[in-house]
């Protein structure tokens, strides 16, 4: 099982990181993909990547940082996305519901659609996926990328929270969604509903950790065994077994991430 989107840089994980990733493999999350946030923590989950085998980065700017890219910055982008360890370009997109509530702490919409348009550039030109951030946006941020790449990198929603049209019209798109113990809260059954909708090989598992622990320890935090409740929900709603459901993901993210 791989856990397709965990922060291990962030400091809950502190000092703490070679023991939660032997616990996940306890219970059967062999891989963790730890995207970056911004320039320092996207140089960060690298080294991480480099000291662990179990851990993949992804790098990028997560649209409510406000730090932007500078036309000399781009380079050193470029060649840490080049990095041999970093198997997407993330967490990166357009966060609508921060600029409308926290405007003071959050770039603008305009100046976030520059940063993302910079990533999908990147993107394309490193020939790697987009993990993308997408909150109240979704459909925006599909377009964007459309409009901006010519070959259309793979993209995978992270976090998804949206309707089932929007899931569709994501799907159709090419897109991935990437779901987590979300699922698991008892207010979010349409989400359920999508889950139970979407095609399983279209399906990721993720547990935004330190973010988004399931519902029996709401308050806690998250770490990547917990993307084992999401794999149970999902084998539910799906009217599968967790064996299925972990081989089907697995192939799904090995697939997309080209995980050797």
């Amino acid at each position: 099982m791989i856990d397709t989107h965990c922060h291990l840089d962030f400091p809950p994980f502190a000092g703490k990181i070679r023991r939660v990733l032997a616990e996940a493999a306890e219970v059967g999350v062999t891989e963790v993909i730890n995207p970056g946030t911004s320039w320092r923590s996207s140089q960060y989950v690298v080294e991480l990547a480099t000291d662990y085998s179990e851990v993949w980065a992804a790098v990028g700017t997560h649209p409510t940082e406000k730090e932007g890219i500078s036309f000399e910055q781009l380079t050193d982008w470029r060649e840490l996305a080049s990095h041999r360890r970093v198997v997407a370009i993330g967490e990166v997109g357009l966060d609508y519901h921060h600029a409308r509530v926290h405007p003071e702490d959050t770039p603008s919409i305009h100046d976030q659609k520059v940063l993302f348009e910079q990533f999908i550039m990147i993107a394309e030109e490193v020939g790697k996926p987009l993990i993308i951030h997408a909150r109240e946006a979704h459909l925006d941020a599909l377009a964007l990328v459309q409009e901006i790449s010519g070959t259309q990198p793979m993209m995978i929603f992270h976090s998804f929270d949206g309707a089932q049209d929007v899931a569709r019209q994501l799907l159709d798109a090419g897109a991935y969604i990437g779901l987590n113990n979300l699922l698991t809260y008892p207010k979010n059954e349409d989400l359920r509903q999508v889950a139970a909708w979407a095609p399983l090989d279209r399906l990721l598992l993720e547990t935004d950790g330190p973010f988004l622990p399931p519902q029996n320890r709401r308050g806690g935090e998250a770490t990547p065994a917990d993307v084992v409740p999401v794999a149970q929900l999902l084998a539910e709603l799906h009217h599968n077994d967790l064996a299925q459901v972990d081989a089907i993901t697995t192939r799904t993210a090995r697939a997309i991430f080209a995980l050797q």
